[in-house]
């Protein structure tokens, strides 16, 4: 198994938490196993624009609509969700930065908690073509 250096410091981590070096191991191993590689994010975010009916090239525009954006929040929270990615990889992809990333699952997260309806079910059916497309 080929580790990235997020990997190493979740090992480190968990080594330092009480854990053993084999037990670190078979739990990032364990992660690693149950996520969608990172060649895949692309293939994820085309799933994401699809569903909206909005092209890749809009997203990754410099716009503060709030219809990109909120497609942007999606595709932050769920290949943060479903790949082996940290912020960083996600933010070079998407050409934002690494607090970027955050703020925007942060508020994906939020207005789950409020269930916003139209927010909720987009996010239900967004999450259920990914796990089709690509957890079977």
């Amino acid at each position: 198994m080929i580790y990235t250096i997020a990997d190493i410091k979740r090992i480190g981590k968990l080594v330092s938490s009480g854990k053993t070096t084999d037990e670190a191991l078979g739990i990032i191993d364990a992660t690693i196993e149950n996520k969608i590689p990172k060649n895949n994010i692309s293939e994820m975010m085309r799933v994401i624009c699809d569903y909206f009916g909005v092209g890749r090239d809009k997203i990754l525009e410099k716009t503060r609509k709030r219809n990109i954006v909120v497609i942007r929040d999606f595709i932050s929270y769920f290949i943060k969700k479903y790949t082996i990615c940290i912020d960083e990889d996600i933010a070079f992809y998407m050409k934002m930065d690494r607090a970027s990333m955050v703020h925007m699952r942060k508020k994906v997260e939020g207005f789950l908690e409020l269930k916003d309806p139209i927010y909720t079910k987009h996010f239900n059916e967004i999450n259920n073509l990914i796990q089709e497309r690509f957890l079977v």
